[in-house]
């Protein structure tokens, strides 16, 4: 069950097999059953010299009910529905919310005529309504918004402790699907309500895209995560797999985003004991920006992962993206759409975290 770019709910997305021909052949929806419904009701007006109105139709399901029903596609030349509010009834009372989905209603009596199976009559004349022509309609107009819509099934709320425990980090490859700028953002402005040292929020998000600037970052951080590997005495298998892998779901992720601490918002002492502290308060705060941002991913149905792998290389990935000096590189999210599930990782019990002191102590 989908919704199309129409705006049209039904069932296979509207992919139909029947009546196309044999083989592996389907029809889908029209582009845009408005302009081809136009198409028709002038080339024909102007064949007939006749003021016309035109319907594409197809048989749709129901919600609820057994059997399918012709319903409009495309409309030119007369209203999608008729608005009785405010006519009166039988009894003279005035109707608060009749109307009519006039388009459909022929539609329907017209599909029992062109039949679902071998019928082959793909086009029906009707008769004797009385409506007016309208000139310029479009479908759009019998669509009820969702938000107001009392059929529409509401978006199921994940309950938040369910949100908490899935929420995996997400190392392997991505679908090729894009993922829009606004969604990114959107959790970033969920991450920003994170709580932080004397309200510093000193978390600053830069948003990578691919290209050759992402491209030149991930291979300097590689030379750099190389040496290191090599002064650590690691095998060449090991200093391989190791740089690959981080490079591979550094440059492919569909957005990498890093965030930075900003050291000119933390606060400062008379000693370096205090001013140490006062650094780690500015790490736990972007810790918590980075975990409500992971679950804001989560909540969409985006994957993700957290890599401290900015925390070796600072000083490159200030040089290249040319970041202020006071930004200090803490942390890699890359962002996407997985292509498989992530198991689900070993967690300690909690006898095993949680220790009581007891009043008797």
């Amino acid at each position: 069950i989908v919704e199309t770019n129409h705006g049209f709910i039904c069932a296979n997305a509207g992919i139909d097999k029947s009546n196309v021909g044999e083989g592996n052949v389907i029809s889908l929806l029209p582009l845009d059953s408005d302009n081809e419904a136009e198409k028709i009701r002038i080339s024909l007006q102007n064949l007939t010299k006749k003021k016309i109105a035109v319907l594409i139709s197809d048989s749709f399901g129901r919600s609820f009910r057994l059997g399918a029903v012709g319903v409009a596609l495309g409309v030119s030349g007369i209203s999608p529905i008729l608005d009785k509010r405010g006519s009166k009834d039988l009894y003279g009372r005035e109707l608060q919310s009749t109307i009519i989905g006039q388009i459909d209603n022929l539609t329907s009596a017209a599909q029992l005529i062109m039949g679902e199976t071998d019928e082959g009559l793909p086009v029906v004349i009707v008769r004797g309504y009385e409506y007016s022509i309208m000139e310029k309609s479009s479908i759009n107009k019998i669509l009820r918004k969702s938000e107001i819509d009392l059929f529409r099934e509401k978006r199921k709320k994940r309950n938040f402790k369910t949100i908490l425990k899935s929420r995996r980090s997400y190392k392997s490859e991505f679908i090729d699907k894009e993922i829009s700028i606004k969604l990114i953002e959107d959790c970033i402005d969920v991450a920003r309500w994170a709580p932080s040292a004397h309200n510093g929020q000193f978390w600053r998000y830069i948003i990578i895209e691919k290209g050759k600037i992402r491209e030149s970052l991930i291979k300097k951080m590689n030379s750099k995560l190389k040496e290191d590997l090599i002064q650590e005495g690691k095998s060449d298998k090991h200093v391989f797999k190791k740089k690959n892998k981080t490079r591979n779901q550094f440059l492919n992720s569909p957005y990498l985003i890093l965030l930075c601490m900003d050291s000119h918002d933390l606060k400062t002492n008379s000693d370096s004991a205090r001013d140490f502290n006062e650094y780690i308060m500015g790490v736990q705060s972007i810790s918590a920006s980075a975990t409500y941002l992971l679950l804001a991913f989560e909540n969409l149905g985006v994957s993700a992962c957290w890599y401290c792998a900015p925390l070796f290389a600072k000083q490159i990935i200030k040089d290249v993206l040319k970041l202020p000096s006071s930004f200090v590189p803490m942390a890699f999210f890359t962002v996407g759409y997985s292509t498989k599930t992530t198991q689900k990782p070993y967690r300690k019990e909690l006898k095993e975290i949680i220790f009581k002191i007891s009043k008797k102590d």
